[in-house]
């Protein structure tokens, strides 16, 4: 089988996390960060896992523009769809269903809730000031659920 984890990352948490499945996944599977890698080509993948971080209830530009330009492929593969947020159970689900278009939304064969965290010290100003104000974070917040990994990649192998 061969995978692509398509993911934009704002501070490295959706990076970190789209490297550890990557090296879950082992040979044939690699890693494409949007915000670096414009032009993505998924032709030669059975699986693509498509994803990002929440912020401010929206996931990243760049990943929505990916699932437009790429709808028609997109119906053509096995897609898995996965985002990083702070929340859990009604209100992380509601990010989910919001981040993605119903179409691929519709399509996936799986839609995961990586988890997510906040370091204050690394943010940008504008960042930091949001989540003090309206968030109350003043310490790292680390909401990670590995669990979440190793169900992606039973349900990908699954697949093929």
């Amino acid at each position: 089988m061969n995978a692509v984890i398509v993911y934009a990352s704002k501070y490295g948490t959706v990076e970190r996390f789209a490297g550890e499945l990557k090296e879950a996944f082992g040979q044939g599977c690699e890693t494409h960060n949007l915000r670096e890698s414009k032009n993505v080509d998924i032709s030669s993948f059975d699986v693509v896992f498509v994803g990002g971080s929440i912020y401010a209830g929206r996931i990243q530009n760049e990943v929505q523009q990916f699932c437009t330009r790429h709808q028609s492929e997109l119906l053509e593969k096995h897609v898995g769809l996965f985002i990083s947020c702070l929340y859990e159970g009604e209100d992380a689900d509601r990010q989910l269903v919001a981040s993605f278009p119903d179409w691929l939304f519709a399509h996936a064969f799986g839609t995961y809730i990586i988890g997510g965290e906040v370091r204050p010290a690394q943010l940008r100003l504008l960042d930091s000031i949001l989540m003090k104000t309206f968030l109350h974070v003043r310490e790292d917040i680390v909401k990670r659920r590995p669990e979440v990994l190793k169900a992606m990649v039973e349900d990908a192998r699954q697949l093929v």
